[in-house]
């Protein structure tokens, strides 16, 4: 949470499947609307139980090839880097912003060195997530 930029009016949330992250930050940050994009619709049906307790999500099927009005793009255990940054190249190149929950520090790089093949331009900063209960290695992708 001490990470999670502040004052955004829009959040997409990659594959939102479960709910994780997309649900526990609208609860979190209420004055947010945060766009789950979720294709499965047995997941959309779980989804849509969420919102009767945070009304600030809003659920979609596929992600659109233009995002209007999105302040942040996060996902988490969705898809290597470059393909998150592929499906969103418009919202990429009018430098938006992406807040990416990751595994091993190992598979991070290995995917931002593919991503900068294909987006020279990128600057990702990695952060270690410490997990109060598991002993497990995760890390956030900022870019």
């Amino acid at each position: 949470l001490k990470m999670f930029p502040t004052g955004l009016k829009n959040v997409a949330d990659f594959g939102s499947g479960g709910g994780m992250p997309g649900v526990i930050y609208a609860l979190q940050f209420p004055e947010t609307t945060f766009h789950l994009y979720e294709k499965s619709h047995l997941k959309q049906d779980f989804l849509n139980l969420c919102k009767k307790i945070t009304p600030n999500i809003q659920i979609h099927g596929d992600i659109p090839l233009v995002l209007n009005n999105i302040d942040l793009i996060m996902a988490r255990g969705f898809k290597p880097i470059d393909v998150i940054l592929d499906m969103s190249r418009g919202y990429y190149r009018a430098k938006g912003k992406y807040f990416l929950f990751k595994g091993r520090r190992e598979k991070i790089d290995e995917e931002i060195a593919l991503a900068h093949k294909k987006f020279k331009d990128l600057e990702a900063r990695v952060e270690i997530l410490k997990s109060p209960a598991l002993d497990v290695e995760r890390h956030a992708v900022i870019i």
